[in-house]
């Protein structure tokens, strides 16, 4: 039987949860120090065709990313991208994962995203005997996976599609097939509720459509008709790390912890909880459907809540904001465009200096020593106030934490770099772009994709305009990219991250 990953490849992307220096930061927040990021071992399995781990290695040319994945056209594809990007510290294996050695040199970041849900309970067996076997003592592990009860929503849909196309063969039918039954069904509701079983019904209905219809085709078929598409509970899946020696960290996006936007009452009951028994109920109350665990080695000590000074070893920033409220309140608006509203003045003497060095991050104790004589503390308390404030940014998901800044220009150019990742996707015409967070990024205008790739530090802003207007295809109406276009487009790029702090050299 064809493998389903070749007929239909699973679309790969990065995922800043899978960056080593945010792993790290997570270690750090609850006292782990992890293997250093520069210069450590990192395993992908599942990689695909290596997008995830083509970024990460240009970034650390000193460490060494190896990925394993079952599809063979996939890492044919990510062997001949990583070849022809002269990358020498990554190496993609077409291989099991099961058959993958337990012996041999440890890894400091072991990850693997969209994999223990999606294969038979042996594959799962083999890859937790892997993170026991192969991670360093004080390393991390990503492991994603889909958990109930938020999966219960989509399983009443997954069920009907399944059995809709149990009979057919050709997966682009079955997809095809899956959306025009759940069209019917939604269709064909009863104009009077009452006869329905569950009044809600007919709201789900809808809400699946409207998800599922912007999904690409691959989703549907590596998730919903997949033969293997199994969401756990939380605690079945920490009972399972700790029969082969491994417990759970923490999660791998921080705000996902977050237990402050309950109420009151809600926080209180929560607080009390063991962690593992309050990550249990988070679920319960959030509806989750799927997690980013970081997971590690039985037995290693970790405190009930994170630990502000253990940002005082990593690197911060933001995109910060300021918008002026009433009275003597105001709106921060951070990362990703999320806001907060505070009175606290300490916050916004913070954000405005973290704001102006954007998109260059900051080391927490050089933002400590700047700011010695503006806060209103004793010197001695500035650290502990700085790291609380930074933590509850970081919990809003306002801040950017990682534990080495990314390569991103403090200006735009003479002659623009972009990073190398980002001209290769670019160019390879892919839908979205990596910036140095190692965000994955939506190309938002098609121009934009024939740009970047002419951003490789040999020519001016004079220079490029006219060869972006060369570059673009026939029909594109090349009077709408002006010098003010570039100079916008430019800037937007800086402040996303995309351009990299180099030089290059060029002979007159």
């Amino acid at each position: 039987m064809p493998f389903i990953y070749d007929e239909i490849p699973y679309t790969n992307q990065t995922y800043p949860e899978m960056a080593p220096a945010q792993m790290a930061v997570m270690g750090r927040l609850f006292g782990l120090e992890t293997p250093d990021v520069a210069c450590s071992h990192v395993l992908e399995v599942g990689c695909g065709n290596g997008m995830n781990l083509i970024p990460l290695a240009i970034a650390a040319p000193e460490s060494t990313f190896e990925g394993l994945d079952l599809s063979e056209p996939a890492i044919l594809e990510g062997q001949a991208m990583v070849e022809e990007l002269g990358i020498r510290n990554l190496t993609l294996y077409h291989a099991d994962v099961t058959q993958w050695p337990l012996e041999g040199p440890s890894y400091g970041f072991i990850m693997a995203h969209g994999v223990y849900s999606w294969v038979p309970s042996a594959v799962r067996e083999s890859l937790l005997r892997l993170y026991k076997n192969r991670l360093a003592v004080n390393g991390l592990g990503y492991l994603s996976f889909k958990t109930y009860p938020g999966a219960h929503f989509y399983a009443a849909s997954r069920n009907m599609m399944r059995y809709h196309t149990h009979d057919l063969e050709d997966p682009q039918t079955k997809v095809e097939q899956s959306m025009a039954l759940l069209r019917f069904v939604l269709s064909g509701q009863p104009e009077n509720p009452s006869v329905l079983h569950h009044r809600f019904y007919k709201d789900y209905l809808q809400t699946e459509w409207e998800r599922l219809s912007t999904l690409p085709d691959w989703y549907l078929q590596h998730d919903h008709l997949a033969d293997f598409s199994e969401p756990f509970y939380f605690h079945q899946v920490h009972e399972a790390l700790a029969i082969h020696g491994l417990q759970y960290w923490s999660d791998a996006h921080f705000p996902a912890m977050q237990i402050r936007n309950f109420p009151k009452s809600v926080q209180q009951v929560l607080a009390q909880m063991p962690v593992l028994v309050r990550e249990q109920y988070l679920d319960f109350l959030l509806g989750r459907a799927f997690r980013q665990a970081l997971v590690c080695h039985a037995g290693i000590p970790r405190p009930i809540t994170s630990q502000p000074e253990g940002l005082l070893s990593c690197v911060v920033g933001g995109p910060f904001q300021i918008e002026e409220g009433a009275s003597t309140g105001f709106v921060l608006t951070g990362h990703n465009g999320n806001t907060i509203a505070s009175d606290n003045a300490a916050v916004r003497v913070i954000a405005t200096f973290l704001g102006e060095k954007w998109p260059q991050m900051v080391p927490v104790n050089t933002l400590i020593a700047a700011l010695k004589n503006t806060l209103s503390v004793h010197p001695d308390q500035q650290p502990l106030l700085v790291t609380r404030i930074l933590l509850g940014l970081y919990a809003d998901n306002l801040l950017v934490v990682r534990t080495t800044p990314p390569n991103v220009s403090h200006k735009v150019a003479e002659r623009p770099v972009a990073l190398k990742a980002a001209r290769f996707q670019a160019a390879y015409g892919l839908p979205f772009l990596t910036n140095g967070l190692h965000e994955a990024k939506p190309v938002s205008d098609p121009a934009i994709q024939f740009l970047i790739p002419l951003l490789d530090g040999t020519r001016s802003t004079n220079e490029l305009l006219p060869d972006w207007q060369k570059a673009l295809p026939k029909g594109y109406n090349t009077m709408e990219i002006t010098t003010e276009t570039l100079e916008s487009v430019l800037h937007t790029l800086w402040l996303d991250a995309f351009l990299e702090a180099c030089v290059v050299e060029t002979t007159p």
